[in-house]
């Protein structure tokens, strides 16, 4: 809900993807993502704000908003075309939703993950990584 109590576009609308971890950084639950839009930098135009829920804890403090880039040349968080595509996952720069662009040392990267198609493909591959290891609390 909105403050005003209405019901936001992004829990009316389905998860555009999921966001989960094989290692680790407390994203071994698939969180739902909704894209809110492209930004760049300097060096890159290819990063996404993303929307995650549940929030990805970071330094002890609930972020329900992230920017994630792809990991591998060739790969595009844009449109992506082979499932699941590995990922940066950082903080989002205060201002970076208004005016769509960043600078490249206000990013501060706490993770790599994954973006999957559906929570069952993330959930699947959450549990094949974690088998014989301690599953995750969350």
């Amino acid at each position: 809900m909105d403050a005003d109590g209405t019901e936001s576009d992004f829990e009316s609308a389905p998860p555009d993807f999921y966001l989960a971890s094989m290692e680790g950084y407390d994203l071994q639950v698939p969180r739902a993502c909704w894209r809110i839009r492209q930004l760049g930098s300097a060096r890159r135009n290819d990063f996404l704000l993303i929307r995650v829920e549940p929030p990805a804890i970071v330094d002890n403090l609930p972020r329900d908003r992230v920017v994630v880039a792809s990991r591998h040349v060739g790969d595009s968080v844009l449109s992506i075309s082979d499932w699941p595509i590995h990922v940066h996952v950082a903080l989002a720069p205060d201002g970076c939703e208004i005016t769509g662009f960043m600078k490249q040392e206000d990013l501060h990267a706490f993770a790599w993950a994954e973006l999957y198609r559906t929570a069952e493909d993330a959930q699947r591959q959450m549990d094949e990584s974690f088998v014989g290891r301690r599953k995750p609390t969350g």
